[in-house]
């Protein structure tokens, strides 16, 4: 059985690029957005709310806990997977009950590496990506509460952020400090360190940016940088997202 580590956090905050460092390590084996939070998540509410009448009335309540618990190891066994662990990465895994999710079904004590960034850059970075690929944007939906993709695994970091179980990473000290941050890492999930090469990054398994109609979303460049963006974003919204950082990083 696989050991998991998840990977979490806010968009465009370097979970592509992290995925891509520790992916060079074999012991590692790192995807893209994972569906496996939304799987087991609808599983879990068929087995408790739609079918579990029919579920108890068989005396197969057991039986289908059992068969979401295989769910992970099937996902990436269907894959070819012999790594040691596996990094499953997903926005959705801060929130405290997908946080539960994977207390009864995957593991008791879960590692979830959370990565976070200045939400102003965020909100910049996203329209930029958008406006690139001539993808029709509604910012202000973008900060509505409970929204994808930034509000909904936000709610989950600022209800974790003072939890010392989880390792937080900031983005910029990810792109400054990228050996400093591995190092962390390495010791919070318990595993030997591995001297990475982080002047030749590249990603073992790339997403197809296509289906999502946007080129370039998760690119992985050789080596690290951080692209200065000018901040072209309306007062309004400068506005809330700096309400935001004020509670993201007090």
């Amino acid at each position: 059985m696989n050991k998991f580590i998840f990977l979490s956090g806010l968009p465009r905050s370097g979970s592509t690029l992290l995925s891509a460092i520790l992916s060079e390590n074999s012991i590692f084996h790192v995807e893209g957005n994972s569906p496996l939070c939304q799987i087991i998540s609808d599983m879990d509410d068929s087995i408790s709310y739609r079918c579990n009448e029919q579920i108890d009335a068989n005396n197969k309540r057991e039986t289908m806990i059992n068969i979401i618990k295989q769910i992970p190891d099937m996902y990436y066994h269907n894959k070819q997977v012999n790594s040691k662990i596996i990094i499953d990465k997903c926005r959705s895994w801060t929130l405290s009950e997908n946080i539960k999710l994977i207390e009864n079904y995957i593991c008791k004590e879960p590692k979830i590496i959370i990565l976070y960034r200045n939400i102003t850059e965020i909100i910049n970075s996203l329209k930029n990506i958008y406006c690139e690929n001539k993808k029709p944007i509604d910012i202000e939906r973008w900060l509505d509460e409970g929204s994808d993709p930034l509000m909904l695994p936000l709610k989950g970091l600022i209800q974790l952020k003072n939890n010392n179980k989880y390792l937080f990473i900031n983005y910029d000290d990810l792109i400054i400090d990228t050996e400093k941050i591995i190092e962390k890492i390495y010791k919070y999930i318990e595993e030997p360190y591995f001297n990475h090469d982080l002047s030749n990054i590249k990603m073992k398994n790339p997403e197809k940016d296509d289906i999502y109609g946007l080129k370039d979303f998760h690119k992985v460049y050789t080596f690290i940088k951080k692209e200065k963006r000018e901040i072209n974003l309306p007062n309004k919204i400068i506005k809330k997202s700096e309400l935001l950082n004020k509670i993201l990083f007090s």
